[in-house]
Order: C-alpha cells, then sequence, then structure tokens
C-alpha cells in the first residue's frame, strides 16, 4: 500500500474538507467514520501510515479519540507515526500536549492543515521512495 495520512472524523463534511486539502498536496487519504475502524486500519498498514489526524468525540457507543489515541501510543509498532488531533474542546489541549504531536482547535481551516501536514510529513515524492 502506499504512503497515506489517515483521517478519523465522524463528521463527513470534516471528513471531506481534510481529505481535499491534504489530496491537494498529492497525498494519499484513506478516511474512517470511526475512530476504532482507523485503529483497525493503523495496526494492519503500519509501514505504509504517515500520519493520522484524528477527532476526540465519535459519539455514543464508540471509544473516544482519547481511548484511540493512547492505544496508538501504547502499541511500540505505532511510535514513529505522527498524530494530530483535532478537537472543538480548547480546555483539552493542555491535556493532549505530552501525548499527541498537534492539537488543533476546530474549526480547522484547508490551508492551516495543509500548511501543519507539509511540516510534520516529508514531500509525497520523498516519501514514496522511502517507505
Amino acid at each position: 500500500m502506499k504512503p497515506h495520512v489517515v483521517i478519523a472524523d465522524d463528521q463527513v463534511e470534516v471528513r471531506d474538507m481534510l481529505t481535499a486539502s491534504l489530496r491537494t498536496e498529492g497525498r494519499e487519504v484513506k478516511s474512517f467514520s470511526t475512530g476504532s475502524e482507523a485503529l483497525v486500519h493503523v495496526t494492519r498498514n503500519v509501514s505504509s501510515v504517515e500520519m493520522v489526524i484524528l477527532d476526540l468525540d465519535f459519539g455514543t457507543g464508540e471509544p473516544d479519540g482519547l481511548e484511540i489515541l493512547r492505544q496508538i501510543r501504547a502499541d511500540e509498532r505505532l511510535a514513529d507515526i505522527r498524530v494530530i488531533v483535532a478537537t472543538a474542546d480548547s480546555r483539552v489541549t493542555r491535556a493532549l500536549r505530552d501525548q499527541a504531536d498537534l492539537v488543533l482547535i476546530k474549526p480547522v481551516s484547508f490551508r492551516q492543515l495543509r500548511d501543519l501536514a507539509e511540516r510534520l510529513i516529508s514531500p509525497p515524492e520523498e516519501t514514496a521512495g522511502a517507505r
């Protein structure tokens, strides 16, 4: 599988915007409506996942993004994967700073995400030959 970014957000509009933002930079993107689906994908495709963009709130019945983040950080195989957390709750940013590579306060703009992703992971043309 090609190197790619994983997006986990239950809001389709947010997933679509994040996906479009990253694809304009030539990145491959796989998106999921739940954190648990994204986590399964990440654990099965460790070598090709460049970064995870994770919403914190997936609604009733789903593990929240904080639990998914904890599971990612607890798995040694996933240690090198960058994780950006996106949340509308600015109060949690301080608590997440030690666990996430970056915490974004929603709403996140198309341009903001594109620029931040570019800083966190290598350019797509370099990444393709690196893995």
